[in-house]
């Protein structure tokens, strides 16, 4: 399947591993745990190998986020200030995956 993927452990010239934006203690990494241990076909969300046109995002990924961003966006003052107070919710983003449940 063609996603769009990121190495965390890849080094660069400039700027540094991505991996090491986030300290191995940050409240983040058990969120990515979480992300990794769906089992996204068991859930309903149809993964397609055939597509055309770009890759898509990894499927996986957007979970990710969307489940870190809904779990704390009402509460860090810097999401409430950027979207000028709007509250998204689960109709908002559309991820790459298509949920067919």
């Amino acid at each position: 399947m063609a996603f769009i993927k990121r190495d965390r452990q890849q080094t660069w010239l400039m700027p540094p591993a991505v991996e090491d934006y986030i300290p191995a203690d940050d409240p983040v990494r058990p969120y990515d745990a979480f992300g990794d241990a769906l089992d996204l076909r068991e859930l309903g969300f149809e993964l397609q190998d055939i597509r055309v046109g770009a890759p898509e995002f990894d499927p996986r990924a957007m979970i990710k986020l969307l489940i870190y961003g809904y779990s704390c966006c009402h509460h860090i003052l810097s999401f409430i200030w950027l979207t000028g107070d709007l509250r998204p919710d689960h109709k908002t983003n559309c991820g790459a995956a298509t949920y067919a449940g």
